[in-house]
């Protein structure tokens, strides 16, 4: 079947309040500093935007994909035929007296985690650094240092194009790096649930954290965090370690020396020597030790957009 850009962007334009854009530069949009166009790139301004947005591109059968802070994802260099929805207009933050908190689903991980912690509620302050959107997060379950946005999260509203409703926590089966978001979803909103505790502790540890990540994470060339998954056997990096992999390269893409569960795009990388690097490791690494490493990073383009 063949889609008309052209009449969706001006349906769009002309049905949705927020902004609306053709053939627009991906690699503008993930912190990799990779991939292709996409033919549509749509900023809902709130929830009643993002449905309507939908149910358009379901009646033109026109793929998509969300896009937050455009971290884990590598989008191909032939680009997104289809649309892509950035949520960073959904940045709204309530914060109840009980410890409550209704998040926008475009709102920042980081920006969460300030503005609870000034407030003395904690439960997130581990994940500090960690660059995702409150969506981005809970779709991934992100974790660090003994802490999971998953076990915070209450509920979350999302939309379709059959209109938006709330999912209770249960219905996610949170688990290590994954969530069971029904699929052609999008998080508009989360609520979360916190604890009181010392601003003052809360902003040491948050200090101590970005440290440890400043100390130990690469910070000469662009990546998306890590690569891979930690298997129950060794942690990813030290599979990688093992199979010597460190500072192998294809083109402008680089396993770093520092970390090597990260691989840096030196600014001359194309996603295609960024994909090839990936499977490049992961063949090492099984050769080397039988375990078979699960990318914790999603690839998009033509073959992955929803």
């Amino acid at each position: 079947m063949t889609i008309d850009f052209t009449d969706i962007f001006e349906q769009l334009k002309s049905e949705i309040v927020g902004e609306v854009r053709r053939n627009e530069p991906m690699a503008a949009h993930t912190t990799w500093r990779v991939g292709g166009h996409a033919e549509l790139f749509i900023l809902p301004a709130d929830s009643a935007d993002v449905g309507r947005a939908l149910q358009l591109l379901a009646m033109n059968s026109c793929p998509w994909v969300t896009f937050g802070h455009g971290g884990n994802l590598l989008v191909r260099d032939k680009g997104i035929r289809g649309a892509v929805i950035h949520t960073q207009n959904l940045d709204s933050l309530a914060i109840k007296n009980n410890g409550q908190v209704v998040a926008g689903g475009g709102l920042s991980l980081m920006s969460l985690i300030r503005q609870t912690a000034q407030r003395g509620l904690g439960g997130i302050e581990n994940l500090v650094g960690i660059p995702a959107t409150v969506g981005g997060a809970i779709v991934m379950n992100v974790g660090a240092h003994d802490q999971e946005i998953g076990e915070v999260v209450t509920e979350i509203t999302v939309c379709t194009s059959r209109g938006c409703e709330r999912l209770n926590a249960a219905t996610l089966n949170f688990g290590y790096r994954s969530s069971s978001l029904p699929h052609g979803s999008l998080i508009t909103s989360a609520t979360l649930q916190l604890t009181e505790a010392d601003p003052a502790l809360l902003e040491q540890n948050i200090l101590a954290t970005l440290e440890h990540r400043r100390t130990s994470q690469p910070d000469d060339g662009y990546s998306a965090g890590s690569v891979f998954k930690n298997p129950a056997v060794k942690s990813a990096w030290k599979l990688i370690d093992d199979a010597g992999l460190r500072g192998n390269r294809v083109g402008g893409a680089i396993v770093s020396q520092k970390h090597t569960n990260f691989i840096l795009n030196n600014g001359k990388a194309t996603a295609e020597d960024i994909e090839k690097l990936i499977r490049l490791v992961q063949e090492a690494v099984f050769e080397q030790s039988g375990v078979l490493l699960e990318p914790e990073i999603q690839v998009i383009g033509e073959r992955g957009v929803r």
